[in-house]
């Protein structure tokens, strides 16, 4: 979040208030707006202008820059957790993703020849002067966005003049619910990914009490706990408040019911993905059972995004089938094939790249900036499309598949094999993976670990999966990645290579923000 200043506050307002194509919204009503290039806070006492605010929570985190959340931001999570590669060094992709090195299968060490480690190169590229190729302030940025848009909702709902038709009282509610929902997503994302960050709670406003993000997480605990307090006015909100571009046949306009569960499961997440796997405790587990057990145990009321190529030819986010094609920005990583059964029916939706005369594969790596972005596969379909069929474009904030994981591991740390097992299956037939049950007796932590990867792919969750489980610490340290899949420069696929990733676990605030908003006498966390 930038410092916010007057004129600042004025495009964000006239952002959030300009969004008058959502087809959920009459756009015959009239804000009767003075000055329609300077709208005022006032025009939220109308229903209508509140259904419109309300829908633009999801415009919100991508204000800063087309596409910077669901696409780049997501991008930087997949990269890290080494679900995709990439060696553009557009919106430093590359840098973000630099590891420290890579042994092969005969003993050869292989160092990135530009540049230092990922903490290094994260540190030079925290450049205010950047701009939008930043990659600290993405993240950061979109998620105070959306904060700061939540924080007027509350304002004027609690201001008390928005004239409702209806029910008035159920209807407040409802808005507040949904503004505490996307306050407490918002801390979840800053806590899990930053290692400081800001409680803010009044709109168009800042402060310099830095707080560490165990903080930043009881916060996002703390909203998700308001939203699910006022939860029984989603229902009378829920035809007016949400898009009907972000529905299909599968995930319809969430409910009272549906919000308690995703706000539950948001905080079981809050958990499982801020706390190390080796340090959690059974008290911890059974926490996480808790949360999961009242979680989402279904789509059909979650939160998500969907591209439209009629209404928005270019809001395709991930699913964009350029990213995905022959000299697109992403290909999929050798170490998530890697991890998907050979039978497995989605191994389907990605293609390898195979030399038409020798079969053998041949690595897409652009420029030949090294062998960490060497990969012969890609998306072959239900991820990319430019069209807008029900499968392909479907970006979930939260799903029922990641809280039934999260149960899985909880029963199997707290002794429950065989019910760890059956949730792994009823993920894997939900998305039609054709898998034989898994074995209770054998290795259910490998399938949860892997089914993680699979089935959770491309939901920004890799990255914080691989903090937790210690595959991004020093290999010095007991971290790294053994038996890999690598393709050397020569096209040798090596398949017992050792990734040192020394990655940074949280990023440090970004220098967008404390050009503006330095703190006096420092901070909890030492900021000077």
């Amino acid at each position: 979040m930038f410092k916010i200043k007057k004129a600042f506050t004025v495009v964000v307002m006239a952002g959030l208030l300009g969004l008058i194509s959502c087809d959920t919204l009459d756009d015959s009503f009239d804000l009767d707006l003075s000055d329609p290039n300077n709208p005022t806070p006032e025009v939220l006492n109308s229903e209508e202008g509140l259904k419109r605010l309300a829908a633009g929570y999801y415009e919100s985190i991508d204000l800063a820059d087309p596409k910077n959340f669901v696409w780049i931001v997501q991008a930087y999570h997949e990269l890290m957790g080494d679900a995709i590669v990439t060696p553009w060094g557009n919106w430093q992709f590359r840098w973000v993703a630099q590891v420290n090195d890579i042994t092969l299968d005969d003993g050869s060490m292989f160092i990135p020849s530009a540049g230092g480690d990922q903490g290094t190169e994260i540190a030079r590229t925290n450049n205010r002067q950047l701009a939008a190729e930043d990659p600290v302030v993405q993240e950061w940025g979109s998620m105070y966005f959306l904060n700061n848009q939540a924080n007027l909702m509350i304002e004027t709902l609690n201001g008390g003049e928005v004239v409702f038709s209806g029910d008035a009282a159920a209807k407040a509610q409802g808005y507040m619910a949904l503004s505490h929902f996307w306050k407490g997503y918002a801390y979840a994302r800053v806590g899990s990914m930053y290692e400081q960050g800001l409680i803010i709670d009044a709109f168009g406003l800042t402060n310099t009490d830095y707080l560490d993000s165990d903080q930043i997480i009881a916060e996002s605990n703390r909203q998700f706990d308001l939203a699910i307090q006022n939860a029984a006015g989603i229902d009378a909100i829920r035809q007016d408040a949400f898009p009907d571009l972000f529905v299909d046949s599968e995930v319809q306009k969430p409910t009272t019911a549906s919000l308690v569960a995703a706000a539950n499961t948001m905080k079981a997440r809050n958990l499982l993905v801020n706390t190390r796997r080796a340090d959690m405790t059974m008290a911890d587990w059974q926490s996480l059972k808790t949360l999961t057990e009242v979680g989402l145990q279904d789509n059909s009321g979650t939160f998500i995004l969907r591209s439209d190529d009629v209404t928005y030819p270019d809001e395709v986010w991930w699913i964009f089938q350029a990213a995905w094609g022959p000299w697109g920005w992403h290909r999929v990583s050798e170490r998530l094939i890697q991890d998907i059964q050979p039978d497995d029916a989605r191994l389907g939706y990605f293609e390898q790249t195979t030399n038409a005369d020798t079969g053998l594969p041949i690595s897409w790596n652009t420029r030949g900036r090294g062998i960490q972005y060497n990969s012969s596969w890609r998306v072959a379909s239900h991820y990319a499309t430019q069209t807008s069929t029900e499968d392909e474009t479907k970006w979930y904030f939260v799903s029922f598949e990641e809280n039934l994981l999260m149960l899985a591991e909880a029963e199997l740390a707290l002794g429950n094999a065989a019910t760890a097992a059956t949730l792994v299956d009823q993920v894997r037939t939900y998305q039609n993976a054709n898998l034989p049950p898994v074995d209770p007796a054998g290795d259910v932590w490998e399938q949860i670990r892997s089914e993680r990867r699979i089935g959770l792919f491309l939901r920004g969750l890799s990255f914080y999966d691989a903090r937790r489980q210690g595959i991004l610490d020093p290999a010095g340290a007991g971290g790294g990645r053994t038996g890999a899949t690598v393709i050397d420069n020569s096209g040798t696929i090596n398949t017992n290579a050792t990734i040192n990733y020394n990655y940074l676990p949280y990023w440090p605030i970004p220098d967008a923000e404390l050009d503006f908003n330095r703190p006096i006498g420092g901070s909890p966390g030492g900021v000077e």
